[in-house]
């Protein structure tokens, strides 16, 4: 389950969660631009225990990379649907 660590309307959420040996972090940051706003996603993994590193270790830039794809293709569909 994840837990508010940050809320500041309308421009920032910060989310997290714990499992599985790593703590994982989801911000959102919402900025007024000249186009109307900007909106960064960061994404990001702490590992807990030793598993959890050695995971990070081996496998963490694909994953990192991964991730990221599934960001963009979010993010990708969220502007498809208000525009």
């Amino acid at each position: 389950m994840m837990q508010v660590d940050a809320w500041d309307p309308p421009v920032e959420l910060v989310l997290s969660a714990s499992e599985s040996g790593a703590r994982y972090i989801l911000a959102y940051r919402l900025e007024p631009s000249n186009e109307g706003a900007n909106l960064e996603m960061r994404f990001g993994v702490e590992p807990t225990n030793a598993v959890a590193r050695f995971v990070q270790v081996v496998f963490g830039r694909r994953l990192m990379r991964s991730t990221n794809q599934a960001m963009e293709r979010d993010l990708d569909d969220l502007l498809g649907s208000i525009a």
